[in-house]
């Protein structure tokens, strides 16, 4: 078996891979880091393995092992115990977190976001979660986590409020509430999680060749008639 040799967070180590061997499965099963997730390896649609790659973040899933020698890596667990925390609470106050498959990518993305300084523009948070996909919920809180986080870092680790940016759980912005509802108001909601919800069967490849249309709005031709939304559309809706 071959070896290549790089620094891993922040520490030099040593892995063996085998021919055909992408760096995500070097990472997961030769060096037991988990916190990079496979969700599509090796077709790098989903951004769930994201990790720095000499200070920029990139996809291990994309890589050949051999293309890491002398490389420095940097996955969740190598960020630094402010960072990290501060980007924890940050999507505990906002809600961010649903299953929680997709975050450990998001976090890298978070983290490379706030090191540029670039939190406080919400289109540019957007759009840098454009290769992020996330089957639980509308990005929305997503974004407001990581805008959240950028504020409560440049604060000394200390979250700015004690209330998330938004306070809408049951759908209030289209005239919902928790409420006993007519069937004429959950047919209404019927139509508006059909139009708000991705299809769950719809697979990466198929969502990768939509992205390259122009409209970053896309109607499932398969099973359902649900629309999946690009995270920057997401932003300007929300």
């Amino acid at each position: 078996m071959s070896k290549i040799r790089f620094n891993l967070n922040g520490k030099p180590v040593e892995a063996s891979y085998e021919p055909g061997m992408h760096f995500l499965e070097v990472l997961r099963e030769e060096l037991g880091v988990v916190s990079a997730k496979n969700g599509c390896a090796p077709e790098g649609s989903c951004g769930c393995c994201l990790v720095m790659i000499d200070g920029h973040p990139a996809l291990p899933c994309l890589r050949k092992p051999e293309q890491m020698e002398g490389r420095d890596v940097v996955t969740v667990e190598g960020l630094s115990e402010e960072l990290r925390g501060s980007i924890g609470d940050a999507f505990v106050l906002e809600g961010g977190v649903q299953c929680g498959f997709c975050i450990p990518g998001i976090v890298i993305r978070a983290a490379s976001l706030i090191e540029q300084r670039r939190t406080a523009d919400r289109d540019a948070v957007a759009k840098a979660l454009d290769g992020h996909v996330c089957r639980c919920t509308g990005y929305g809180r997503i974004i407001d986590a990581i805008q959240t986080a950028g504020e409560a870092h440049a604060n000394g680790g200390r979250l700015p409020r004690n209330e998330p940016r938004r306070h809408h759980f049951f759908g209030e912005e289209f005239g919902l509430s928790r409420i006993r509802r007519s069937r004429s108001q959950m047919a209404a909601r019927a139509r508006i999680t059909a139009l708000a919800t991705p299809c769950l069967v719809w697979t990466a490849s198929r969502r990768r060749l939509a992205r390259r249309r122009s409209s970053r709005t896309y109607r499932c031709r398969g099973c359902c008639t649900a629309r999946w939304y690009s995270p920057s559309i997401r932003a300007r809706e929300s």
